[in-house]
């Protein structure tokens, strides 16, 4: 499923209608926005949802300093382990789109 990506990628619009979409409230408790980068971080932020943190992409850490990711996953098998504990649904940040990873 994809999501056009808003006008900067901080603002939460898209992270905001995807969950309005799926019928989710945007809780951090329920919905984990995964990305590489500050902006990443801004837009979950900003969103009121969760932040994992992945250690490859295209993201530069600057910015990161002020976020703390609820994890950290070092390779894709760790993602993929947390992801399946996670409670409801997570999204993957990417240049051009959200994915939904489920």
């Amino acid at each position: 499923e994809r999501l056009c990506a808003a006008k900067r990628r901080w603002d939460p619009a898209g992270i905001l209608a995807l969950c309005e979409k799926l019928d989710l409230a945007p809780d951090p408790e329920r919905v984990l926005l995964v990305g590489d980068s500050g902006i990443d971080a801004e837009a979950a932020a900003r969103a009121g949802v969760a932040w994992g943190r992945v250690l490859w992409g295209y993201g530069q850490p600057q910015g990161l300093e002020r976020f703390t990711p609820v994890f950290l996953a070092t390779n894709r098998y760790n993602l993929e382990l947390t992801l399946e504990r996670w409670p409801t649904v997570a999204f993957h940040a990417t240049r051009e789109h959200g994915q939904r990873l489920e």
